[in-house]
C-alpha cells in the first residue's frame, strides 16, 4: 500500500519500507556510489570485463541534476535514514522508430536498479510502478527500456511486470548486445490482472 504526496514540486511516495522521491543534488554522492556498487552487482556476471559504471561519478550527476530535460525524472527509493535502496531514471526515448510512431508518446527506462543486498524485497517493483504512474499521467502512453543479453534476472524481472521483448537488439559499447523491452503504459503486473 502505498501514500502520494506533493510538497514544493517533489512528488513523495511512501511505503512500506521505503520512500520513492525525486532525486536532489543534495543526493549526488549517495547516487554515485550506490549505482556504482549496484552495477558490479547487476553485471558482474554479464559483461566480458569490468567496467566503470556510468553514473559513478558524483560530478556527473551534479551536472546532469542542475540541467535536467524537463521530461526527465530521476526516482530514488530511500531507506529509513536517507539510504538509498533502488533507483529509476526516465525520459523521452532516444529510439527513432518509437518517437516517430503517430498517435504515441513513447518514453524510455534509461536506467533501474535495486540495492544489490535487498533484492526482491519490492523495491524494484514499487520503483517501476511509481514511474509507470508518473509517465502516464505526463501524457506518455508507451514505455521502453534496453537490457544487457544474458541478464537472466532483469530479463525475468520485466516479464513478470509485463515488458516483453520486442524483437529490437543493439550493440552495446561494453561488449555484451542489448534487447529492448517494450509495453504500453500504465504497466499492468500480469500476476495481478483479472
Amino acid at each position: 500500500m502505498s501514500a502520494h504526496a506533493s510538497t514544493v514540486g517533489v512528488s513523495v511516495c511512501t511505503v512500506a519500507r521505503h520512500s520513492i522521491r525525486q532525486a536532489t543534488l543534495a543526493d549526488c554522492e549517495a547516487l554515485a556510489a550506490f549505482i556504482a556498487e549496484a552495477w558490479v552487482a547487476a553485471y558482474a556476471t554479464v559483461l566480458p570485463r569490468p567496467v566503470k559504471a556510468p553514473g559513478s561519478n558524483p560530478g556527473d550527476w551534479q551536472t546532469y541534476l542542475s540541467s535536467q530535460p524537463a521530461d526527465d525524472r530521476v526516482w530514488l527509493a530511500t531507506a529509513r535514514g536517507g539510504r538509498i535502496a533502488g533507483y529509476a531514471r526516465t525520459g523521452a526515448t532516444r529510439d527513432d522508430d518509437l518517437a516517430g510512431r503517430s498517435g504515441e508518446r513513447w518514453a524510455e527506462l534509461f536506467g533501474h536498479y535495486t540495492d544489490p543486498g535487498a533484492l526482491r524485497e519490492g523495491t524494484g517493483t514499487t520503483l517501476l510502478s511509481r514511474v509507470s504512474d508518473d509517465l502516464s499521467a505526463r501524457g506518455y502512453t508507451s514505455i521502453a527500456l534496453w537490457q544487457f543479453v544474458g541478464n537472466p534476472v532483469a530479463a525475468a524481472f520485466y516479464e513478470r511486470r509485463g515488458l516483453p521483448l520486442d524483437g529490437a537488439r543493439r550493440a552495446s559499447r561494453y561488449g555484451v548486445d542489448e534487447v529492448r523491452r517494450a509495453a504500453r503504459l500504465p504497466l499492468v503486473d500480469p500476476n495481478l490482472a483479472g
